[in-house]
């Protein structure tokens, strides 16, 4: 009996320990739940997490006018669409064309078409002699739309009253880029005092990001912006001045979407186009 008695004080025992183990533990996981959202708390405050940021993973980018050739004709390269798009088509198909002189085949240099990132436009467009005219052939956004489609890349084109930061950040959070034409002087102002010119009035620029506060971009003809943040409120109004105002425009190009591919053994295939570039192929049924 008394060991009986000795047995249950054990194992009573035991449980108490256990309990006041378990009563450590929870008030141990407690504080640090507790200090982990008083960290968060303070790191929020101090503006460390924008919990509103939706930022891609940056580009590689073109400078538009590398190097700087001032004799260059005016076909051959010194132009912001070509730029813009060779970044895209470098980030969404592996694809690199270069913006350098010399760069393109011996076709396009026989030309004078001396990169490669122009002279995918007079692929696109089918155009033996390159293009002679310097901004309306290749900065046009249907130009670049062409462009993008003639290597696969969907792409929709915004205009008007539809142009609006609120857009931009929509695409960013599909995965998408989005080519922006804008006012360059709203967000990067010239210098008099150090003899610097008007910035472009109508140029395009690579957006990939946003914060609560800024617009994430590549500017191709000023290598300083670079992964540059833009204030809201100036990229607004870079939008809304674009050549001179009335010309907003973006164009989201969307991610490329492979093909998905469904199958069940022995049962015809089907396949239906989606309508957006996508399609899905699969066989249908079950086995018996």
């Amino acid at each position: 009996m008394s060991e009986l008695f000795s047995s249950a004080n054990i194992d009573l025992s035991q449980k108490r320990k256990n309990s006041k183990i378990e009563t450590e533990m929870e008030a141990t996981i407690m504080n640090q739940k507790r200090r982990s959202i008083a960290l968060l708390i303070v790191v929020l405050f101090a503006g460390i997490i924008d919990v509103d940021a939706g930022i891609l993973p940056a580009p590689a980018y073109k400078y538009q006018l590398a190097p700087i050739y001032t004799d260059w004709p005016g076909y051959t390269n010194d132009n912001c669409g070509p730029a813009v798009n060779a970044m895209i088509i470098n980030y969404f198909l592996g694809i690199d064309l270069s913006t350098a002189i010399n760069s393109s085949p011996p076709e396009a240099q026989a030309i004078g078409c001396l990169s490669e990132a122009r002279w995918k436009y007079c692929e696109a467009h089918g155009l033996s002699g390159g293009y002679r005219d310097r901004y309306d052939q290749t900065n046009g956004a249907s130009r670049m739309t062409t462009v993008l489609n003639h290597v696969g890349l969907r792409s929709e084109l915004v205009t008007g009253g539809n142009v609006t930061l609120s857009r931009i950040e929509q695409a960013i959070d599909r995965g998408s880029l989005v080519i922006c034409h804008v006012d360059v002087e709203q967000y990067y102002p010239h210098d008099p005092a150090k003899n610097q010119t008007r910035r472009a009035i109508s140029h395009y620029v690579l957006a990939y990001g946003y914060t609560s506060t800024h617009i994430v971009i590549h500017d191709p003809g000023y290598q300083a912006l670079y992964n540059y943040y833009v204030a809201r409120s100036n990229f607004q109004k870079a939008l809304e001045n674009a050549a001179g105002g009335g010309y907003k425009q973006l164009i989201e190009v969307f991610a490329p979407v492979p093909v998905q591919h469904f199958s069940f053994p022995n049962h015809s295939p089907q396949s239906w186009s989606l309508g957006n570039g996508t399609s899905i192929s699969f066989n249908y049924g079950l086995d018996q």
